[in-house]
């Protein structure tokens, strides 16, 4: 892809971050040509949408950012498609949300649309959606774990601690979360941290605090029950500390976000 084309791309992405409700149209016009084409694609999805535009706006303006930077942008894209994998989303869709978003970018810029445009557009669709599809194809592991809630507990009226036994072990590393979604809200998936390593006995715990006005956090602090079945994603996230660097290690945290330094 040019420089000038993908400088027409950036610009004209920019003026619908700009514009009034300009994400909502444009990912509503996305979803809308994506599930017109295969209307099976919706239930893969959670009946309440409302966090997907800001989701895939954040996305796209990234890649858009680091198109020098190809490499960057496409482990990005990448590690985007294999976190989808958990919805049952599978590397034979980016086909099909490319022509989608290129669809959407068609008809939210209407008349001000232009052979030049288009072209920029539409190489940027091939792009996303070819590094998406590698992704997909590039992870072996399961697009979820499932796990049973062997514990829960009232720390404070707001906070809970919650502890899991997976079926089998999750490999995840100190620092790194997890995608989870439980009964009481299906396919609404939401990240934490677990507060304890991964260990050969799949035994998972997590601090949660309640979300004033949220979907999930209230109900896995009031509603969540021993016996409960959760799906937990694969393992996302590179915080690390190096133990061999031979440096002091200063860790901050507050509130929940203390138990993964521990």
């Amino acid at each position: 892809m040019d420089a000038r084309s993908a400088a027409l791309v950036r610009a004209n992405f920019r003026s619908v971050i700009d514009s009034p409700h300009g994400p909502e149209r444009l990912i509503s016009a996305f979803y809308g040509h994506l599930f017109a084409e295969d209307p099976r694609l919706r239930e893969l999805f959670p009946p309440a949408m409302d966090m997907q535009p800001k989701r895939l706006v954040t996305a796209i303006q990234y890649m858009l950012d680091h198109l020098e930077d190809w490499d960057r942008a496409q482990k990005f894209l990448e590690q985007l498609a294999r976190d989808h994998r958990k919805y049952g989303v599978e590397a034979s869709h980016y086909d099909l949300a490319g022509r989608a978003l290129f669809a959407a970018a068609h008809t939210y810029n209407g008349p001000a649309w232009t052979a030049e445009l288009a072209d920029g557009w539409r190489d940027i669709t091939l792009l996303i959606a070819a590094a998406m599809a590698i992704g997909a194809n590039s992870d072996d592991s399961p697009p979820y774990w499932e796990a049973t809630v062997v514990g829960h507990r009232h720390v404070l009226e707001d906070l809970a601690i919650v502890r899991l036994q997976s079926d089998s072990p999750i490999p995840y590393q100190a620092g790194q979360y997890v995608p989870v979604a439980v009964p009481q809200r299906p396919k609404m998936w939401r990240y934490l941290s677990p507060a304890i390593p991964a260990n050969p006995y799949g035994e998972i715990e997590f601090h949660v605090r309640k979300v004033r006005g949220g979907w999930v956090s209230p109900a896995i602090v009031n509603d969540t029950t021993v016996g409960d079945r959760w799906l937990l994603g694969g393992p996302l996230g590179g915080l690390h500390v190096d133990p061999d660097s031979g440096r002091d290690v200063l860790m901050i945290g507050s509130g929940t976000g203390i138990a993964p330094l521990r």
